[in-house]
């Protein structure tokens, strides 16, 4: 299994894990994104992740802090492959 890590592209499998704010957005689910950073929160780690559309019912809102067990890695950070 991939890392997840900052600029890995990411699609959001379950909401889980995530926090209950983040739960509410259930369209999340399927979307995709980019992983801007990792947030450690005490024993968990959230990534705060770009999605590529909006959320309906959230507008305005770009970046999603989403627990990483409920992620799946589509594509790792390019950067870190060429280094």
């Amino acid at each position: 299994m991939t890392p997840v890590e900052a600029g890995s592209r990411v699609i959001v499998a379950t909401l889980l894990h995530s926090h209950a704010t983040t739960r509410a957005a259930r369209d999340l689910i399927g979307r995709e994104g980019t992983v801007v950073r990792l947030i450690p929160r005490g024993t968990s780690t959230y990534a705060l992740v770009r999605m590529d559309d909006e959320i309906k019912g959230f507008p305005g809102q770009e970046k999603w802090p989403i627990q990483l067990a409920d992620l799946v890695v589509i594509s790792p950070n390019q950067a870190s492959r060429h280094a």
